[in-house]
Formats: structure tokens, sequence, C-alpha cells
């Protein structure tokens, strides 16, 4: 039996994996629709089927983990999502590129899913907060790719030999890993469920799922536009327009090494108010500006503002009701990805009918909306738990 450490290790590279991958995709987005001489339009098409695709797979993810495993599950869902990465590769036409959507979705669902579950698992092993240091590493992932797409750009390499490249290796590794993983225990799912939850509280969790869903939309801006922003809105060259999105991931990884310092010693309302703020400047300095460098910089004050602030709305949804915390946490993430990986498309069809300067203004609103309502995440603990002051730092998630 692999010791805790040893479980640590080997599950930390997933998150790596799921960044990475994710990040090739939205590295080589530009190069795909330059090459299929895509619209707007229908290149937000394809991320909005990629998203209702992931959403679908993490609805039924649950059910696959009870029957299966959440360890078998995430190797099995490593191995597919690492395959999938061949399809927008094999893509001559955009139905194919859809088709590539939908398996990328429904494979990138599962495996989210269940490492973040095996996440949580080994976190109540060890007794401490490590889940945040996870998505650090998936930041990570999301900076290399950007690293290496631009070398790959640079070099004049066509980018579906990157994406082929990130198969062999993502299969590679989820099989090498695959001995040391934790387990996670067995446990009922039906039965935990709350039923007939006072109305407060469902609302709550409803204002809870909003914010999540604002903020991962203004993170999948990044992700998804960021690199076509340069491309197209001010004109820079690939390889430096693919820099955007490792500036992006700079500073999402900085923070989140560490966020969880300074949100204990401010609280997470101040903090969230404070962040968003500054992600929102950062989106317009990004938008607003005809110099590279100085969008870059934009993009990099944008993922220094996010960064931190996802994983407060999950903290601030499993302490409305410890005795279903798991449920309220599951309910704010499908929002958040929901915003995450549909949110882009909301921005690809603003821009068909406008530009895509003027759909970049939705990240901005949805983090100024979340400054409004960052009183949300003050801790307000439920009556069978003794807690701290209504805006003390809780574990994040």
């Amino acid at each position: 039996m692999p010791s805790l450490a040893q479980q640590r290790v080997a599950l930390t590279p997933n998150f790596l994996i799921l960044g990475f991958v994710l990040g090739v995709w939205a590295v080589s987005i530009p190069s795909i629709k330059d090459r299929m001489t895509l619209s707007y339009g229908r290149v937000g098409l394809t991320l909005l089927v990629l998203g209702l695709s992931s959403l679908a797979a993490m609805s039924v993810s649950g059910r696959l983990m009870s029957r299966f495993g959440e360890r078998r599950v995430l190797i099995c869902g490593g191995v597919a999502f690492g395959l999938s990465a061949l399809g927008p590769a094999a893509a001559r036409a955009w139905p194919e590129l859809l088709a590539a959507a939908v398996v990328l979705g429904a494979c990138n669902g599962i495996f989210d899913a269940s490492q973040n579950a095996l996440a949580v698992a080994l976190e109540r092993k060890i007794g401490r907060p490590i889940i945040i240091s996870f998505h650090a590493w998936f930041s990570a992932g999301g900076l290399l790719a950007a690293l290496l797409g631009s070398a790959v750009l640079q070099a004049g390499v066509d980018v579906r030999w990157l994406l082929v490249g990130t198969a062999a290796a993502t299969v590679t590794l989820s099989l090498c890993l695959a001995p040391w993983l934790p387990t996670a225990p067995r446990h009922a799912t039906t039965e935990d469920q709350p039923a007939g939850q006072p109305t407060l509280r469902n609302r709550r969790i409803i204002v809870l799922g909003l914010v999540a869903f604002a903020l991962f939309t203004a993170e999948g801006a990044a992700y998804d536009w960021s690199n076509l922003h340069l491309r197209n809105v001010i004109g820079a060259a690939p390889n430096v327009a693919a820099l955007a999105f490792g500036a992006f991931s700079v500073g999402m990884l900085g923070v989140r090494l560490i966020a969880d310092r300074v949100v204990a010693r401010v609280g997470p309302s101040r903090y969230c108010r404070a962040a968003t703020i500054l992600a929102a400047a950062g989106l317009g300095l990004a938008i607003l500006s005809n110099n590279p460098l100085t969008a870059i910089l934009g993009w990099t004050l944008a993922g220094l503002g996010i960064a931190g602030t996802v994983p407060l709305t999950f903290s601030a949804a499993g302490n409305v009701d410890p005795r279903h915390s798991s449920t309220y946490v599951s309910r704010v993430a499908a929002f958040g990805y929901c915003g995450f990986l549909a949110g882009p498309s909301i921005i690809g069809l603003i821009a068909q009918v406008t530009t895509l300067r003027i759909a970049l203004i939705v990240p901005i609103v949805c983090c100024l909306l979340v400054t409004g309502a960052a009183g949300i995440l003050r801790a307000r603990p439920a009556r069978s738990t003794a807690q701290g002051s209504a805006d003390s730092h809780l574990t994040i998630r």
C-alpha cells in the first residue's frame, strides 16, 4: 500500500495533465480557426458543444465512481482524456471538429470529477487542507502548455503535432501513475441528499453558484480568447499571442501558492472584493490596449485577481451546512464549470455580431458583479458546529 505521501505525489500530476491538455487546446484554437477558416461564431459554438458535453459527463461521473470506484474511473478517464486530444488534430472540417469537441468535453468532465473526488478523499486521510495545492499544479500545466505551444509555433511546427504528443504523454503518464493512486472509501449517495432544506439555505447556494459561474466565465475567457485577442485584435505574432495565456497562468499559479495565508489574514469577503477589482482592472487594461506587452500585462493582472477567488465559493458552500457539505459543493461546482465551459461560447457569439474587443467586456462585468456579491462568502456556520468569526477563513475545497 503506497504511503500518503506517495499517493499525493501520484495524484498531483493528474491535475498537471488536466491543465496541460486544456492549455494545449487553448493554444491550438487560433491555428485550428485559421486552418478551417472558422468564424468567431463557429468557434464559440464549438466551445459551447465542448462545455455541454463536459457537463453531461460530470452528471454521470458520480454513478461511474459509485460503481467502479474513483481510482479506476480516474485511470480510465486519464487515458481517454489523452486520446481525445487526437480528435482536434485529426479533424479536417468543422463538423469533425464538433464531434471531436464532444469527445474531448466528455473525457474532461469525467477526468476532472474523478481527480477532485480522490483529492477530497486524500485530504481527509492527511487531515489538513491540500486541495488548493493540487489546483496550483493545474495552473502549472496551463503555463507549461503555453510555453511549449509558443515554442512550437515559433519553430513553425504544425500545432497538430503538439496535440499528438500531448495525447501520447498523457496516456503514458496516466498508466505509469496508476499503481500509486489513492483510493476513496465507498459511501452512500442518495441517502445523503438534503431533502426539504430551508429556503434561505437554497437561496444562499444559488447565489454562491452564480458567483462561481461569473468567476469561471472570466477564467474561461482567458483560456479560450486571450490568444485570439492578441492575435486578431492587436495583431501580435502567433508565438507572442500564445504568451497571453501563459502570463495569465503565471498569475494564477503564483497566487494559488500563497492565497490561503492572505485569506486567513483578511477574510474571504475582503479578499474577494480586492481580487475581483484587480481582475476587472487587468481585463480592462488588456482589451483597451493596442500594444501586445501591455495586453499581456493586463491578462497577468487578471490571473492574479481571479486565481484565489474560485475556491472560496466552494469553501462557503461546504460550510452552509456541514451535514450536506459534499452535496452543496457539487451544486456550486456545477454552476462554476458551466460558466467555465459555456461562458466563452457566449463571448464568441457576442463577438460574431459586434467585435471581440466589445465581447470581452463580459468577463469584466462578471468580476464587478462578484465584487458586489462578495459578502456571500462570509462564513455563516451552522448551529451544530462551532466556528470562528463571521468572516474567518474556512478550509478551501
